[in-house]
């Protein structure tokens, strides 16, 4: 077709028109002229005046259907496509212009349907291929789009748009080195291509290769040297590397070239926090909120900073702002995280939960659909794992010695979904354990519930709860017939899709905390092992018999600290006037504020020790500088609690009427320790007066520690793995026989009585 109809051919027919104003042929034959020369409005007009005229001139509609279209009259093209069909039902070309106008409707299912028509009439149509994938992709089918895309490619290897949606498609996928392969087909092809080479960056970031990621951002900033995304990434990256200098260095030379940019201000924030310079982060990140004061990014990452230096009502109240600004899920979660660590309050924590679920679950449930799983009780089940946390994390030494008995079971079949960023050696090693491993961090809720449900999932495991990069959406779309939350969070989901919540009847009383929960309570008779660091230290001698005064410590992370915690603290401080208190590993910026908080109860410094951060084996030895550690709340400890534990110091706790102030009295209890647990502040004291003053029962409770983890349930991770695996069970047999999900404990004498299923290889 000529790109422009010479003038005088126009002229020619607008004088013919003249002549016959009302000449249906001449309309049209003006219409077609002004349409080869793009003038696509006025050739509209012509050809809809001679649809006037003549209205049996049907077949100028498969010529004015593609100006149409040109004109984002889309509605309008689809019917003149229709009606050329009705007279042309083979023509390949009409049905591929139908598919196009119906996928700029949205209408993906008969955009689907006009593309596959077309296929069928020409099947070696590159452009029918590549709508077909748009149709799929638009319906969620990101399989059948990312097929589409290689077909379309089969045909023509170098088709750049083919090649670059094939990229983008992979990449939500989660299948990092098909996209990486399709980038870079769009670079041999058009090497200055901007968003291949970001998008290649995003993918090597993915597959961990840091390094050729930068290298990609910088290529990417060369063809456009002012380009903020290309930039950002950059700088990103550079921190991302531990280059926190050099990241730094070229965040505030991007400031310092465009002050008013909030965003910059924001970056330069985040690598002064990330350097250990807490009070310089938030002059930065202050000055982005002046540029920036919508932006919930920014008051996210502040709430952050406020929460690891022990602020919690500063913390809270920004993420509670960053919630107005953006509701999301993501950023209810954050504030639910927070919350759990602020509040004594159940009936607030409880209503907040399930405001989550309002929001968030209740639109979804239309979208919910049948499961067809066989309900056969005695069948082996298919359990998918949903965690962030399959990596070096804390959760990875409670739950890993459970998959690893697990891996042999004869009743489960594992599958993991792993929606972390993080690929580490013990995700290695953890990725041993699963028959089944899928990366889901990339993938859409509507993807992920698909290869869900494609796997045949029984039962849906959530390892996270509100904690970090949760996938609590995907859950509230109920992609398998149960679902469990277990380990990850101390509390409730808020979602009634979530049907049970499986702990330890220590963590969770019967009775106690039932009503903070929309799951259903399962006990076992051990939620989770703890299996110490194989580097870690003898235990030491009690440090009081050498110094001739007691010394408590603490641990715990700044956001577990505030002022009513230290008020505590500094209560037994005075009523052992010649006790000392270690305060370790806690963050620059933090340790000044805590120091401040004691100095206000009237604790001289001369009684406090800072312990520097350090390496887990550092960490470990600082406890034997410790005679007790002191618990927080009213979120406590676990893991903190553990390792005190095995390097044979006990903490002193108190439990509160929330359940996340519950949690360190779990391995306490299995260990026959709950004299170290009181149920108010003056209990809390005078435990810690009376244990002072016992200082040959506590050295050698100190020195028989290891014994009795060996004598309990906790050094026994075949009876955490036993014990899921019977629960499991159980919930998959009422599932099966059609009754709904209630609360049911899992005894040590069912493990003993029930054939075994773990058979772990020589």
């Amino acid at each position: 077709m000529r790109a422009n109809a010479p003038d005088a051919e126009l002229a020619q027919l607008r004088r013919a028109l003249k002549l016959a104003p009302r000449s249906a042929k001449a309309h049209a034959e003006l219409g077609l002229a002004l349409q080869r020369a793009g003038q696509f409005a006025p050739a509209v007009a012509s050809q809809r005046r001679a649809l006037e005229l003549d209205p049996g001139m049907v077949r100028l509609h498969g010529i004015m259907a593609p100006a149409l279209h040109a004109l984002a009259e889309y509605p309008a093209a689809a019917d003149s496509y229709r009606k050329a069909i009705a007279l042309q039902p083979d023509n390949a070309a009409l049905h591929y212009g139908l598919g196009e106008a119906l996928r700029a409707l949205a209408d993906y299912p008969a955009a689907e349907s006009s593309y596959r028509r077309a296929l069928q009439l020409r099947p070696h149509d590159q452009y029918a291929y590549t709508g077909l994938a748009g149709a799929l992709h638009g319906l969620g089918d990101l399989d059948g789009a990312a097929a589409a895309y290689s077909q379309a490619l089969a045909i023509a290897p170098d088709h750049v748009d083919a090649l670059l949606n094939l990229g983008n498609t992979s990449l939500r996928q989660g299948q990092f080195t098909i996209a990486a392969d399709a980038y870079n087909g769009v670079l041999k092809v058009r090497p200055d291509h901007y968003d291949a080479r970001i998008n290649l960056g995003v993918t090597l970031a993915s597959l961990d290769q840091h390094e050729a990621a930068l290298a990609c951002y910088r290529q990417a900033l060369a063809g456009r040297p002012n380009d903020q995304v290309a930039q950002r990434h950059i700088s990103s990256t550079l921190a991302r590397l531990g280059k926190h200098a050099e990241a730094l260095a070229f965040r505030e030379a991007l400031r310092d070239a465009a002050p008013d940019n909030g965003l910059f201000h924001f970056d330069v924030g985040q690598s002064l926090h990330q350097m250990g310079q807490p009070a310089l982060a938030m002059a930065s990140l202050a000055r982005a909120l002046a540029l920036r004061p919508d932006d919930a990014a920014i008051h996210t990452y502040v709430a952050w900073i406020h929460m690891e230096g022990g602020e919690r009502d500063l913390s809270l109240a920004s993420y509670r702002r960053a919630l107005q600004l953006d509701p999301r899920p993501v950023t209810f979660s954050n504030t639910l995280f927070a919350l759990s660590h602020c509040t004594n309050d159940p009936h607030e924590l409880l209503a907040e939960h399930l405001r989550f679920g309002d929001l968030f679950e209740r639109p979804l449930l239309a979208l919910r659909r049948p499961h067809p799983n066989v309900a056969d009780p005695a069948r082996r089940i298919n359990i998918g794992f949903v965690s962030a946390d399959l990596y070096n994390h804390a959760v990875v030494t409670f739950v890993e010695p459970i998959l690893e008995l697990l891996t042999h079971s004869t009743e489960l079949s594992l599958f993991a979904y792993n929606n972390g960023k993080v690929d580490d050696e013990v995700t290695a090693r953890l990725r041993g354990y699963f028959p089944h491993w899928r990366s889901i961090s990339a993938l859409d809720d509507e993807a992920a519930e698909r290869m869900i449900r494609a796997d045949g999932i029984d039962i849906l495991i959530d390892m996270s709860g509100h904690s970090g990069a949760n996938r609590l959406p995907l859950f509230a779309r109920k992609p398998a017939p149960l679902q469990i939350s277990w380990l990850g969070y101390a509390g409730t989901t808020g979602l009634q899709a979530m049907d049970y919540y499986f702990t330890d009847g220590f963590h969770l009383p019967e009775g106690r905390y039932d009503d903070q929960f929309t799951e259903k309570i399962v006990r076992l008779p051990l939620g989770a092992p703890f299996m110490p660091a194989p580097n870690a230290p003898e235990i030491s001698e009690l440090p009081a018999l050498r110094n001739g005064y007691m010394t408590f410590g603490t641990f715990n992370r700044a956001n577990k600290l505030s002022r009513e915690v230290i008020a505590l603290w500094a209560k037994l401080l005075h009523a052992v006037p010649d006790a000392r208190l270690l305060l370790g590993g806690l963050h620059p910026g933090a340790d000044t504020l805590v120091l401040g908080w004691l100095r206000d109860q009237g604790i001289d410094a001369t009684r406090l020790q800072l312990q520097p951060r350090g390496t887990v084996g550092e960490y470990l030895a600082a406890h034997d500088q410790v005679d007790i550690c002191l618990g927080a709340f009213p979120y406590t400890g676990t893991t903190t609690v553990c390792h005190a534990l095995w390097m044979g110091v006990p903490t002193l706790t108190n439990t509160g009427p929330t359940n996340p102030s519950h949690a360190a009295v779990c391995h306490m209890a299995h260990l026959g320790l709950t004299s170290f647990v009181a149920d108010n502040d003056d209990h809390f004291v005078d435990l810690g007066v009376f244990l002072s003053q016992n200082v040959d029962e506590l050295a050698q409770l100190r020195a028989t520690m290891r014994q009795r983890f060996g004598q309990s349930v906790s050094g026994h991770p075949i009876i955490a793995a036993s014990g899921l695996e019977r629960g499991l069970r159980l919930i998959w047999e009422r599932w099966c026989a059609g009754l709904p999900p209630e609360s049911m404990r899992v005894r040590l004498s069912d493990l003993m009585t029930s054939e075994p299923a773990l058979e772990p290889e020589a």
